[in-house]
C-alpha cells in the first residue's frame, strides 16, 4: 500500500505539473467565470451550472493535490 501511495503521488504530481493541463484548467476556469459574470440577472440556471462547473474543476484539481499530500505524509511516516 505504501508503494501504491507513493506511485499515485508521483503520478498526480506529474499531471499537475504538466503545462497543457495547467493551461486547460486555467483556461476553463477563466471561461466559466467570464460566462458567469456575463449572465443576465434572471439567468439563474446557466449561472448555477457555471458555478457548479467551476466547483467541479477545482474539486478535480484538489483531488490530485490530495494524492500528492498523501504521498508526502506516507514518505515522512516511513522515514520516522
Amino acid at each position: 500500500m505504501y508503494e501504491d501511495t507513493l506511485r499515485d503521488a508521483d503520478e498526480a504530481r506529474e499531471v499537475l505539473a504538466h503545462p497543457l493541463l495547467a493551461e486547460a484548467f486555467g483556461s476553463l476556469e477563466q471561461s466559466y467565470v467570464e460566462a458567469f459574470v456575463a449572465c443576465k440577472a434572471g439567468d439563474d440556471l446557466p449561472r448555477f451550472r457555471l458555478a457548479e462547473a467551476v466547483k467541479v474543476l477545482r474539486a478535480v484539481r484538489r483531488h490530485l493535490e490530495e494524492y500528492v499530500e498523501a504521498g508526502e505524509v506516507s514518505a515522512r511516516t516511513a522515514n520516522e
